[in-house]
Order: structure tokens, then C-alpha cells, then sequence
């Protein structure tokens, strides 16, 4: 994601993107990516966290980008 301060470890990302959309449980994404569950686990938690914006402000930036 350009131009955020948010790092992001791109093959756990792939993972939990086959966590959530595919029918994989979080430790077969992770073994197709060769992870630890326990880095997608952090991965997923950055998602969500990131879809919940706490400020006035971080939310107007999260509906610029849906726009």
C-alpha cells in the first residue's frame, strides 16, 4: 500500500486473503505461503485494525480510498 507507514509482509497479505475469501483454515494459507500462522495471525489483525479507523480524520482518509 503506497504511500502508508504501515509495513505489511506481502506473502502473509496473499495468505489472509485465502483465509478470508477461500474455505482455508489460517494454518493451511499459511503452509501454502510457507508461514507461521502466527504471522498471518498479525497480518490479519493489521487488516483489521485498519478497517476500523478511531479518528475523524483516519476515517475521512479510509473514504477517500473507497472512492
Amino acid at each position: 500500500m503506497k504511500g502508508l507507514h504501515l509495513k505489511t509482509n506481502p506473502a502473509a497479505v496473499g495468505a489472509v486473503i485465502l483465509n478470508s475469501f477461500g474455505k482455508l483454515s489460517l494454518e493451511e494459507s499459511a503452509a501454502v505461503f510457507s508461514l507461521s500462522s502466527d504471522d498471518v495471525q498479525s497480518e490479519k489483525d493489521k487488516i483489521e485494525t485498519f478497517q476500523k479507523p478511531s479518528t475523524p480524520k483516519a476515517q475521512k482518509f479510509l473514504e477517500m480510498i473507497k472512492e
